[in-house]
């Protein structure tokens, strides 16, 4: 008999939750759309203007727990658009502190104080990760100057995973105007889009990686002849021994 392993999905996205302003702030929170579990995961992707008329401006945001200090973010990625002076970066915690967080963006140097306009804040939620679902491989980003309006044109370049079931995050910002969110890449799960009528637009979106090697995040965009776009993607380890499961064997 011969036994027959096959890959079973164990990423799950079980809330998204996001909140934007093109008015100036300090600060911009979330509340979590759904309760997490220590070992859970939570993405975020804030998107903001680095540059700040008559003040300071922000060199790189600040990504917490709204100051509980029970949960810590990591900062995985920063794509820029320098000319049109926005920045996007993705953060990523492993639940330590169950429950439904609050997730709270800030500005450097002086968090609190320093200000942005053009914020946009998404936080993500999901189950298949363990305390050892650590990042693999290495995040990666671009800026694309219009890169056309094909299936899957705008890219933020490949990352290369070892590791079977990864987590592939990607996101992408129409940075010229903030108006076109795109649609997601082929062979990914669409994951939130901000409301461009009230903020940038930013997309994210997700697939569970079967086998190992090198993939990047796509969008297809309706303005790529005439915009630019900031697009990045992360992959994340699952949860230890979980990323295939005997299901059956087969008697030749």
């Amino acid at each position: 008999c011969n036994c027959v392993r096959a890959a079973v999905m164990t990423w799950v996205k079980t809330s998204s939750a996001s909140t934007g302003t093109t008015a100036s702030t300090a600060s911009q929170t979330q509340v979590a759309g759904a309760a997490v579990a220590v070992g859970d995961l939570i993405k975020v992707v804030v998107s903001y203007d680095h540059s700040q008329a008559g003040g300071t401006s922000p060199a790189s945001a600040q990504v917490d727990d709204n100051g509980a200090g029970t949960n810590t973010f990591t900062r995985q990625v920063t794509v820029d658009d320098p000319g049109n002076t926005q920045k996007t970066e993705c953060w990523e915690c492993t639940v330590t502190s169950a429950g439904t967080p609050t997730v709270r963006a800030r500005f450097n140097p002086t968090p609190g104080t320093t200000t942005s306009l053009n914020c946009t804040l998404i936080v993500e939620t999901f189950t298949g990760s363990d305390s050892a679902s650590t990042t693999n491989g290495t995040p990666t980003g671009q800026l694309q100057v219009n890169p056309g309006n094909g299936t899957d044109a705008v890219t933020s370049g490949a990352t290369t995973t070892s590791v079977n079931g990864c987590l592939i995050y990607g996101f992408t910002v129409e940075t010229s105007l903030g108006t076109d969110p795109g649609s997601h890449g082929t062979g990914f799960t669409d994951g939130t889009a901000s409301n461009p009528a009230t903020t940038v637009a930013v997309r994210t979106e997700w697939l569970e990686q079967a086998t190992a090697g090198a993939r990047a995040a796509t969008f297809t965009a309706t303005s790529g002849t005439t915009n630019n776009f900031t697009t990045g993607v992360v992959a994340t380890k699952p949860a230890a021994g979980v990323a295939s499961v005997l299901v059956g064997q087969a008697c030749l």
